[in-house]
């Protein structure tokens, strides 16, 4: 039996009658010239996320990233046209269910160094950002960071 877990990493057995909802998932590394890169600190957990999340039915998995990133981030970024990372988490969300979730890690580059503040946070669905901020990723242990990407960072450092 498939387990699904919270954001809090509670895990959740999924009854049998319950649906199973695909959600496709992006995010974007965007690195500086430290190597740092941009994390996200949303408001519903303590652990920071790269910008992206849902894409859309019928959205271009890179275009769904680019709109999550700049909803996100106020920041217009292009995506690598091959994913440095593809991979899969199981997770419950309050408004969509038991999620099954296909999730692509692209890096991503500045269209511009303009950041349109006036778009963080303007969507009254109780995900917002609390704030973004530059670090390394070497510098990030499992418990800092969401557990759909933590494999990604991982791997890089060679763990």
């Amino acid at each position: 039996m498939a387990v699904f877990y919270d954001f809090h990493q509670k895990p959740h057995s999924k009854p049998a009658d319950e649906p199973v909802v695909w959600r496709p998932s992006a995010y974007g590394v965007l690195e500086d010239k430290e190597g740092r890169w941009l994390f996200v600190e949303p408001t519903w957990t303590k652990r920071l996320d790269l910008p992206g999340g849902g894409v859309e039915h019928g959205e271009l998995i890179t275009k769904g990233l680019a709109r999550e990133f700049y909803e996100e981030t106020g920041y217009k970024v292009l995506a690598d046209e091959l994913p440095a990372y593809v991979g899969q988490s199981n997770f419950v969300h309050k408004n969509l269910g038991y999620c099954h979730c296909i999730l692509f890690i692209y890096r991503v580059s500045l269209i511009s160094d303009h950041r349109d503040e006036d778009v963080v946070n303007t969507f009254d669905d109780g995900y917002e950002i609390a704030n973004s901020l530059w670090i390394h990723p070497s510098k990030t242990v499992e418990s800092d960071v969401s557990p759909i990407i933590w494999p990604y960072i991982k791997n890089l450092q060679g763990l």
